[in-house]
């Protein structure tokens, strides 16, 4: 972070030492900090798509789902080959009981990278929550597959096949 800091204090226009700061300021789970960053570079360039993904990310740790939406769209406009903007913007709509939404959002990430398990937890839980069972087993089946998500997603389809 000291770095990161020394970095902009040299020339304030280094967006990608503003995007090193507010990734470790989001990993060291200081959201407010984070904000404040991004904030400031947004206002220096307001084209600096990680900016705005960041920003849309943090958004989002902070529970704030409704003003993630925006940035998030915004970093997709400015490029749309990140498979994050739209994985996050599928957290965002999700977060918000846009299962819809998410669900689209979901298919744009993984249109980006194939094998996003996160993408597909994303996209089970939406179907879960709109009773479509079956959708939600098959995401939850193919996420499971990884072993970040595979406790979770065995759970999930565990509670699944208990349902009438």
């Amino acid at each position: 972070a000291a770095a990161y800091r020394h970095a902009i204090a040299l020339d304030s226009t280094y967006m990608e030492a503003h995007g090193g700061l507010a990734r470790v300021e989001v990993d060291g789970e200081d959201f407010a900090a984070a904000e404040n960053t991004l904030r400031r570079a947004l206002r220096i360039d307001d084209n600096f798509a990680y900016g705005f993904l960041m920003l849309g990310h943090t958004m989002n740790r902070l529970g704030r789902y409704h003003e993630a939406v925006e940035p998030l769209r915004r970093s997709i406009d400015l490029d749309r080959g990140n498979w994050e903007g739209h994985y996050r913007l599928a957290e965002a709509y999700y977060g918000n009981g846009d299962y819809r939404k998410a669900i689209e959002a979901g298919k744009s990430a993984l249109a980006q990278k194939r094998n996003s398990h996160a993408a597909q937890v994303i996209m089970a839980d939406s179907y879960g929550k709109l009773g479509m069972r079956s959708e939600a087993r098959t995401w939850y089946m193919k996420a499971a597959q990884d072993s970040r998500f595979k406790d979770y997603c065995n759970f999930k389809l565990e509670e699944l096949a208990e349902q009438p």
